[in-house]
């Protein structure tokens, strides 16, 4: 606190800001990880309230200048306050007004704009994949076969673009581990969601380049022998696209927050069925020794049967089982329906109960999220000109003719 009050003498105005940022780089992300307990108190710090109204609203001065990250410094977006905030820094902490001006300054000024791209390109493939490839599907007009291409045209240019990010950023070293896995990703494929347009973008070269239509312009499409596993992926390919539009929603404050606590529980729902798949493993091939000879379908065959009998579902394969092979299909049972998936119920209402509490701060942090990640796709010299834009370097005024420490902007608050 003393190191971030503002002093003044007949000279100049006094304000340690700079020199602990200059000092301590990396503070805020130390303080997510060791102390974030004091996190309030340093943005306390970058803020300073006029005592005067001016219309019925107060001057509010935010030097964020530091937290805003000179683009230059930080290349990787990832690294920048805003950056590390949002991968250990806790929903709360958004809902803090210096956290707000941040994150709408680089919101409105590119971040939008970047994403509402972005999503209007997906948008108008998802729209030509629909009409061209699910409505109609048997039919080989030029139309329909013109919308193909243009979807296999497009996911060429999708790929081509995200293998030039993701060269970047192997080349830059910008890459982060994927946990539990002993892995490192470039940052644009540890996005779920990257990944998940990167394979379907893949896929639907593979549909368009084997388009029986090609060959009979004006007729119907047959599938062929061999061809079926066309149509499915076909299928595959849909259920991706149309997953991926969810991502549009998070336009909305209210959806922002539901998509992002549910995409915190599938995390939580992936790592449970890690362990749920080596214990049915496990069982699977206990049973599988236990099964009479010439009976069963083997290791993968007595692993699936489980799963059938944890679900109610009839298996022609317990049928045969013995005293022991009953004894160990039932504890493997009991093992995965009556503990672990219990405790993963467990886990679920914990992390959504503690996710709505702040659901405010949690839109926030999935906004703040969208942000870095459009930073980070943005080449240095267009981010150089958005920080510039800020004029940090000019002097903030507190009153007419007062002019105060640079590095911040001033914002015209409601009383």
């Amino acid at each position: 606190k003393d190191l971030l009050t503002i002093r003044a003498d007949r000279n100049a105005y006094y304000y340690g800001r700079a020199v602990m940022f200059e000092k301590h780089p990396a503070l805020v992300s130390k303080l997510c990880n060791q102390m974030p307990q004091l996190l309030d108190a340093v943005f306390d710090g970058l803020m300073w309230h006029a005592s005067v109204l001016v219309d019925q609203k107060v001057r509010v001065n935010y030097y964020i200048r530091e937290m805003y990250g000179v683009p230059s410094e930080t290349p990787d977006s990832w690294t920048s306050t805003l950056g590390e905030l949002v991968q250990h820094g806790s929903p709360n902490l958004f809902n803090h007004p210096v956290l707000e001006v941040l994150l709408h300054n680089k919101w409105q000024r590119f971040g939008l704009q970047v994403y509402l791209l972005i999503q209007a390109w997906f948008t108008i493939k998802l729209s030509l994949f629909t009409y061209g490839f699910a409505q109609m599907r048997s039919d080989c007009s030029t139309p329909t076969v013109a919308s193909r291409l243009a979807v296999g045209s497009m996911s060429t240019c999708t790929v081509l673009a995200q293998i030039f990010v993701i060269q970047s950023q192997i080349r830059l070293k910008q890459t982060c581990a994927v946990e539990p896995f002993p892995i490192r990703l470039p940052r644009f494929l540890a996005n779920p969601w990257n990944s998940a347009r990167f394979f379907s973008s893949v896929l639907l070269i593979i549909v368009s380049a084997l388009e029986p239509c090609y060959l009979n312009l004006g007729g119907s499409a047959t599938v062929e022998g061999g061809m079926e596993w066309r149509t499915q992926l076909i299928a595959v390919t849909s259920l991706f696209m149309w997953v991926q539009f969810i991502q549009v929603l998070v336009l909305s404050k209210r959806l922002a927050a539901l998509i992002y606590s549910v995409s915190r529980m599938l995390a939580d729902i992936a790592l449970n069925f890690v362990v749920v798949a080596v214990i049915v493993i496990a069982f699977g091939t206990c049973l599988s020794i236990l099964q009479p000879p010439g009976t069963g379908g083997g290791i993968g065959g007595s692993a699936v049967s489980i799963v059938w009998v944890a679900f109610g579902i009839e298996s022609e394969d317990v049928e045969g089982l013995n005293g022991s092979g009953l004894v160990c299909l039932a504890v493997g049972v009991i093992l995965v329906v009556a503990c672990l998936m219990n405790v993963l119920v467990a886990q679920l209402v914990s992390s959504y109960g503690e996710l709505a509490g702040s659901a405010e701060g949690v839109s926030k942090m999935n906004r703040a999220y969208i942000c870095v990640e459009m930073e980070s796709l943005l080449p240095i010299s267009f981010r150089n000109r958005c920080f510039n834009e800020c004029h940090f370097d000019t002097p903030v005024e507190f009153d007419a003719s007062d002019a105060g420490p640079t590095g911040g902007i001033q914002v015209l608050c409601p009383s």
